[in-house]
Parts: C-alpha cells; sequence; structure tokens
C-alpha cells in the first residue's frame, strides 16, 4: 500500500533570489523566506496548538529531528519560523556528514560552504555537525558562547534547537548527544522557557503541535543529575507533541 505524502516545491521566484543573497553575502529575513515557501506546502500544513501570547524573558523551542527517505530537514526551519509570529534564532549544523568516503569527500566540503552562506545571510549560529568528534570542541564551544550571547542581546529571545542533532531511524525521538542537558541549564539559568514541538507527517500532510510553555524545576540537584533531568524533561515534552509511533525510547 503506498503512502501518500505532502508536496514540497522549492523552485520558485523566492528561492532564486535567496540562494542569489546566499552567493553574494546579503542579509535576509528567514521569517519572510519561510512564509513564502510554506505557502507551496500541498496540503496545507497543519499546525496544532499555539505559540503562546507572551515569552516574558524569551523561550526555547526543542524540536524533534524528523525525518524518512525524502523529506529535507529545512523544512522544520521553514514551518516553525513560518508559524512563530517573532524572530527565531536556529542553531544550525554546519555541515553535512555522510559514513561513505565518497560523500565524506564531495558533498561534506560543499555543505560547508553553502551552510555558512545561509547562516551569514540569516544570522543563526552555526554549530560542529553530529555526532560529536574530538577535534570539534572548540568549535562547539565558542558556537554555544554565540548562542549566550545572542539570548543577553535581545529582548524576549527566541531560540530553536533540535536536542538530537541529526537524522534518527525511522524518525522515531532518540536520547541526544551528551552536552544537550548543559546547554538547556544555560538557557535556564538565564530565565528562558521550554516550549516543546514536535513536526510530523501523517495523513499525506505536514503536522507541526506546539505544547505548553514549560519551566522544569531543577533546585537542589547535582549538576549530572540536574543536566539528566532536564534532558529526560525535555525528551519526554517533545514526545508528547509526536504520534506514538514516533516517541521512540520516550513513549
Amino acid at each position: 500500500m503506498d503512502v501518500a505524502y505532502p508536496s514540497y516545491p522549492l523552485l520558485n521566484p523566492t528561492t532564486l533570489t535567496m540562494a542569489g543573497a546566499y552567493l553574494l553575502g546579503k542579509r535576509r529575513d528567514f521569517r519572510s523566506d519561510a512564509l513564502s515557501l510554506i505557502s507551496a506546502i500541498n496540503p496545507p500544513l497543519i499546525v496544532m496548538g499555539a505559540f503562546p501570547d507572551s515569552v516574558e524573558q524569551g523561550c526555547v523551542i526543542t524540536v524533534n529531528h524528523y525525518w524518512r527517505m525524502g523529506f529535507k530537514a529545512w523544512w522544520i526551519g521553514i514551518a516553525i519560523s513560518a508559524i512563530v509570529p517573532h524572530p527565531v534564532h536556529w542553531a544550525m549544523t554546519s555541515a553535512w556528514i555522510y559514513p561513505d568516503p565518497l560523500r565524506s569527500l564531495t558533498i561534506t566540503p560543499l555543505s560547508r560552504w553553502f551552510l555558512k552562506r545561509i547562516a551569514t545571510c540569516y544570522g543563526f549560529t552555526l554549530m560542529p555537525p553530529m555526532p560529536s568528534r574530538p577535534q570539534d570542541v572548540w568549535a562547539r564551544a565558542s558556537a554555544v558562547r554565540s548562542l549566550l550571547h545572542y539570548t543577553q542581546s535581545v529582548l524576549q529571545p527566541i531560540v530553536v534547537i533540535a536536542p538530537e542533532g541529526a537524522d534518527t531511524e525511522g524518525g522515531c525521538l532518540t536520547p541526544p548527544p551528551k552536552g544537550i542537558g548543559r546547554l538547556l541549564y544555560l538557557f535556564i539559568e538565564r530565565g528562558m522557557s521550554l516550549l516543546p514541538c514536535g513536526i510530523f507527517e501523517e495523513d499525506g500532510q505536514l503536522h507541526l503541535h506546539f505544547g505548553e510553555t514549560l519551566t522544569p524545576s531543577i533546585e537542589g540537584l547535582r549538576r549530572q543529575e540536574r543536566e539528566q533531568s532536564l534532558v529526560s524533561f525535555t525528551m519526554r515534552a517533545i514526545a508528547a507533541c509526536l504520534p506514538e509511533r514516533l516517541r521512540g525510547t520516550f513513549a
């Protein structure tokens, strides 16, 4: 039995002007581009829940890294940025990495160049790709500092991260890599709340499901316990925004 999926047209006048901006190093507003691109999805995006009316000290949107063959992760960013009615700052990968030498030697270097152009165009933060490598320690620390600087430089910052950081088998939710708990704590320490979000395809349509804004209680916990608690809390909150079949180990 064939499974129906939405159509995701990408070639249109907007993408042509976007490509020109990337090549020329010009700045653009990602939400404007996202609104144009999301309108082309057929059938239209279904939004469940809603972005809160107020995020007094900012919030961190945590979303699953949905995957299936043929689905491109950039639609996650497009969907969220189109629906959230405020500027959204993304932490995005700095490269696409592959297990085979051919793509590692060809596509990966090109992706580094291209993704850097995109991040520059929209003012996003580049994070070293997952899984983490020893040689990326300093680059990852620098990226975290950039994220934290952003949260302190704007009023009511809205940052988006996908804790898993990479495609997952069958698109199911999986435990995030080491270090995510620490990053979540640094955001919460600055007074930011968490907003879980799930993105998935069902019945031939793309769905975006916002949960409730959360402020986890971590007082009295030691560092390791605190970070583990934050990871578990966050991933279960994301799982609650997904169909049971995609909740993975957090069902």
